[in-house]
């Protein structure tokens, strides 16, 4: 059985695009998998991995975990497993050298951009205790206050359309 460590919001609400290709991944592959919503103030539910950010695939086999994190390395693993005469995530090296660069370049280059057209939407989808920290740690990053994003929405989306013209 695989185990699905997956960040939500409020109403179980899934939002993570890492989170979200995994899952692609998984349903492409057939894979049966089970989900454990994660909150961001709920570190401890994810302790046992060493890691503090999800996506995190648990496989248990025999009693025996095997711990994947990272959306990327996920994708890796899951190209490797082929229960079921499942399909390849990757038709061949070159496909998988494309794949990684667009996972990276999405990670790197789109999804800073989206952020600064939607960080003021999420606060809508967070329960109480998330809110707090998501603001601080995202303010923190940032360097500034949340709410200044606001003012640069239309530059933001215009950026944003324009990268992924």
């Amino acid at each position: 059985m695989l185990i699905l460590y997956d960040l939500c919001g409020k109403n179980d609400l899934r939002f993570s695009p890492y989170c979200w290709t995994v899952k692609l991944c998984l349903d492409f592959k057939e894979f049966k998998f089970e989900t454990i919503p994660v909150r961001f103030t709920e570190k401890n539910k994810i302790a046992f991995s060493g890691q503090k950010l999800v996506p995190i695939i648990v496989e248990n086999i025999n009693d025996e975990k095997k711990i994947i994190y990272d959306s990327w390395n996920i994708i890796c693993w899951l190209n490797n497993l082929n229960k079921d005469n499942s399909s390849s995530l990757f038709i061949n090296s070159h496909d998988k050298t494309f794949a990684n660069f667009l996972h990276h370049w999405t990670s790197k280059e789109l999804l800073p951009i989206l952020f600064q057209v939607i960080a003021n939407d999420i606060l809508n989808i967070l329960d109480k205790q998330d809110l707090e920290y998501f603001v601080l740690s995202r303010e923190k990053r940032l360097g500034k206050p949340l709410s200044s994003l606001m003012s640069n929405i239309d530059k933001s989306a215009e950026k944003f359309r324009k990268s992924i013209n």
